[in-house]
C-alpha cells in the first residue's frame, strides 16, 4: 500500500511503523524492531528464544486441552443422554452457555490480567478447568450439567483472545503472524484432536463418555505445573519514545531476523544524545514464581477504568470488523459440523460414530495448511510491502491475503452443501469440510494479527472485543442451525452460508483502502489518545 501523507509522524500513529532501514532495500536489508527493546533483564523481548519459546509452549499447551475439553464431549452426546436422561437439546443448550460465557468472560479476566498480570490469571483458570474438567465426569442431571457448562466456560475463556496478547508479548512485530498462526493451530486442532479422542472413549466399548473428563483433570494438572514453572509474568510496562527511528539507532545490539537467519547488528549509541541508561535488576528465582504482581503506581489504572476501555474499543472499526470476520467464520464452520451428521450418518454414506470422528482428520489438514501459510506467509507479503513501501509497515499489509479466503470460504460452503444435496461420493462433503476449515484458520488468523498490529498498547482488550463479538456469534447460531436446517435442508443453507461469507470478507476491501484513516481516527480517541508509541 501506498504511504499516505497523513499529517502525523510514524512515532505518532499504532499500526504504522519504521520495519526495514532506509539502506535495507535489497534482500539483505536489516529490520528495525518494532517494539524496542530496553537493556532491562526483565523486558520479555530480551530474553532467550530458549526462554520466550518455554513460555509460549506453556501457553500453547493450555490452549490446546481448552479446545480439547469444551467440543470434545460433543462426541459423545448420545451416551451421555443415554446414561443420564439430559436430551441432545439440552446438551446443546448448554454448549451454547459454554460459548456465551467463552467471550463474556473474557472482559473480567482482561481486568484482571491488567492488574495482577497474565501469569495469575492462567495459574487460576488451568486449576479451575481442572475442577471443571472432574465436575464434567461426575454431573448426573441437566441442573448440574448447565451449570458446568456456564463455569467451565469462564475458566477456558483465555484460550483465545488473551494467548494473542502473550505472543505480542513476547516478540517483534516482523515475527508475530508466525507465532499467532501457532497457537491459533493449536486452539482449533484441539478442538479437532478432543472430538476424535471422545468419539473413540466413547464409542469403543472399552471406556465410557465421562473419561473425558478424567483424561481432561489429567491434562489440566500437567497444564498447570507447566504454568507455574515455566510461564513467567511477559507484562512489561514500556517508557514511551519519541521518536523511533532515532531510537532504533542509538540503542542496544539488536537480534535481526532476516530471511529466517539470525543477525546481531551491533549499534554504536550516540553518547551526545542517548541519556544515561537506568541499571535495572534481574527477578530472583522465586520473584520469578510470585502468584501475582502490580504495575508501578504511575501505570496503574482501575479496574473500572479497564473495564471502559474495553467498553470503548467495541466502537474500533478495525475490532468490529475483525469480530465479525472471526464469528462469520466460526458460524459458518459450526454449521458445516453441525449439518455433517445429519448429512452422513443417514444413506446413502451410513458412517458410524466413530468414523464421523475420522472425517475430523480432514479439518485437522486443511487447519494445519491454512496456518503453516498464513503466519510466515503474511509476515513475507507485509515484509515485501514494506520494502515497496521505502521501510515503512502499514498493518493493512496483512490484507491482500484475505482474497484467498474470498475464493475458498463460499467454495467450500458451496462443495459442501451441493456435495451432500446431490449426494456425490463422501470424499466430496469431507473435502468440503476440510475445505472450510482452512477458510476459517487461514482468514480469522490474518485478523486477529491485524488487530494486534493496529492497537498494541490495548492488544488484550481489543482481543476481548473480538472475541466477544465473535462468541455472540457463535451461541446465536447454535439456537438457530437445527431449525433453520429444517426447514431450509442443507441445499439451501449451504447457498446461504457462501453468500454471506462473500459479502462479508468483500468488507476487507474498505478496510484495506480506508484503514490507515480510521487508525487515524481512533489513534484521537479514548483509550488511545494521548498514548505514545512504546
Amino acid at each position: 500500500m501506498a504511504a499516505v501523507d497523513i499529517g502525523l509522524q510514524t512515532s505518532e500513529l499504532y499500526g504504522t511503523s519504521r520495519l526495514i532501514d532506509e539502506s535495507g532495500h535489497g534482500e539483505k536489508g536489516d529490520f528495525i524492531l518494532v517494539p524496542h527493546p530496553t537493556t532491562d533483564p526483565n523486558d520479555p523481548l530480551t530474553w532467550t528464544y530458549k526462554r520466550r519459546g518455554m513460555c509460549l509452549a506453556a501457553v500453547t499447551f493450555f490452549t490446546f486441552f481448552a479446545g480439547a475439553i469444551i467440543s470434545g464431549p460433543v462426541a459423545g452426546w448420545v451416551a451421555t443422554s443415554q446414561e443420564t436422561g439430559i436430551t441432545l437439546t439440552q446438551l446443546n443448550y448448554g454448549y451454547a452457555i459454554s460459548i456465551m460465557f467463552l467471550g463474556v468472560a473474557n472482559i473480567p479476566w482482561t481486568i484482571v490480567a491488567n492488574y495482577y498480570g497474565r501469569r495469575p490469571v492462567y495459574l487460576a483458570c488451568a486449576f479451575g478447568t481442572l475442577l471443571c474438567c472432574i465436575w464434567t465426569a461426575e454431573y448426573q442431571n441437566v441442573h448440574s450439567y448447565y451449570a458446568k457448562s456456564a463455569i467451565i466456560g469462564i475458566f477456558c475463556a483465555p484460550y483465545e483472545g488473551m494467548v494473542m496478547t502473550i505472543v505480542a508479548d513476547l516478540y517483534f512485530l516482523h515475527e508475530r503472524g508466525l507465532y499467532m498462526a501457532l497457537v491459533f493451530m493449536h486452539a482449533i486442532v484441539g478442538t479437532d484432536l478432543g472430538t476424535i479422542a471422545s468419539a473413540f472413549i466413547s464409542g469403543t466399548g472399552v471406556l465410557n463418555w465421562r473419561w473425558c473428563g478424567w483424561i481432561g483433570a489429567m491434562a489440566f494438572a500437567v497444564s498447570f505445573a507447566l504454568l507455574y514453572f515455566g510461564f513467567e509474568e511477559t507484562r512489561f510496562f514500556r517508557i514511551a519514545q519519541s521518536d523511533p527511528d532515532s531510537a532504533a539507532s542509538s540503542t542496544m545490539p539488536s537480534t535481526l531476523a532476516v530471511g529466517g537467519d539470525e543477525k546481531t547488528k551491533s549499534l554504536e549509541p550516540a553518547a551526545d544524545v542517548e541519556p544515561a541508561q537506568p541499571v535495572h535488576r534481574a527477578k530472583t528465582r522465586k520473584e520469578k514464581l510470585a502468584l501475582w504482581s502490580l504495575p508501578p503506581p504511575n501505570v496503574r489504572v482501575t479496574p473500572m477504568q479497564c473495564f471502559k476501555e474495553i467498553m470503548a474499543l467495541f466502537y474500533y472499526p478495525a475490532v468490529v470488523w475483525a469480530g465479525c470476520i472471526y464469528g462469520i467464520n466460526v458460524s459458518i464452520y459450526a454449521c458445516v459440523l453441525s449439518m455433517l451428521p445429519a448429512v452422513i450418518q443417514v444413506p446413502p454414506y451410513n458412517f458410524t460414530a466413530v468414523q464421523l470422528g475420522l472425517t475430523r482428520f480432514g479439518t485437522i489438514i486443511g487447519t494445519l495448511i491454512a496456518l503453516v501459510l498464513s503466519g510466515p506467509l503474511s509476515d513475507k507479503v507485509a515484509n515485501a510491502m514494506a520494502r515497496r513501501n521505502h521501510g515503512i509497515r502499514e498493518a493493512e499489509h496483512r490484507l491482500p491475503l484475505f482474497t484467498l479466503g474470498l475464493i475458498v470460504m463460499p467454495g467450500a460452503c458451496l462443495i459442501f452443501g451441493l456435495c451432500a444435496a446431490y449426494q456425490t461420493h463422501w470424499i466430496g462433503v469431507v473435502f468440503g469440510e476440510g475445505l472450510s476449515s482452512f477458510g476459517y484458520a487461514f482468514t480469522s488468523e490474518l485478523a486477529m494479527s491485524y488487530v494486534v498490529d493496529c492497537y498494541r498498547p490495548v492488544a488484550i482488550e481489543s482481543m476481548v472485543g473480538v472475541v466477544v463479538i465473535r462468541n455472540f456469534y457463535g451461541f446465536a447460531l447454535t439456537f438457530a442451525i437445527s431449525p433453520w436446517l429444517a426447514a431450509s435442508g442443507v441445499r439451501n443453507v449451504s447457498i446461504a452460508l457462501a453468500v454471506i461469507a462473500f459479502g462479508m470478507y468483500c468488507l476487507t476491501l474498505p478496510m484495506y483502502m480506508y484503514g490507515k484513516r480510521m487508525r487515524i481516527w481512533t489513534s484521537t480517541r479514548f483509550p488511545l489518545a494521548g498514548r505514545k508509541i512504546m
